[in-house]
């Protein structure tokens, strides 16, 4: 018995921490992007400060291109990561409603 409530308490610990990974893994990553971006802005400008930094960026049109297409290309493939999911998830529901109708048909017919 006290093996069993060990092992329910181990399984019930590692959900707890794929379900706060999974929560918090993108907040961290975006975290860290806007650390690493900060850094290359600040780098590019050849300043020591975000806020000076980003004001010369801005009255430099050239960067501000460059800039715009580095956040396009980050947008095409936040947009190509979404269709896959959302194809992904289109395929897992249609799999479950055929599941869902089998038992249906099993039970008696399911109201058709």
């Amino acid at each position: 018995m006290a093996s069993e409530a060990r092992a329910a308490l181990t399984i019930r610990a590692i959900d707890l921490a794929t379900v706060v990974v999974s929560r918090l893994g993108p907040w961290i990553l975006l975290a860290a992007a806007a650390y690493y971006l900060r850094g290359a802005v600040v780098e590019a400008a050849q300043e020591k400060a975000l806020w000076p930094a980003w004001l010369r960026m801005l009255t430099r049109l050239n960067q501000v291109r460059a800039f715009g297409f580095i956040f396009g290309l980050l947008g095409l493939v936040y947009g190509i990561r979404e269709r896959e999911l959302r194809r992904a998830a289109v395929k897992r529901l249609s799999e479950r409603n055929r599941e869902l109708e089998g038992l249906l048909e099993q039970r008696g017919g399911g109201g058709r």
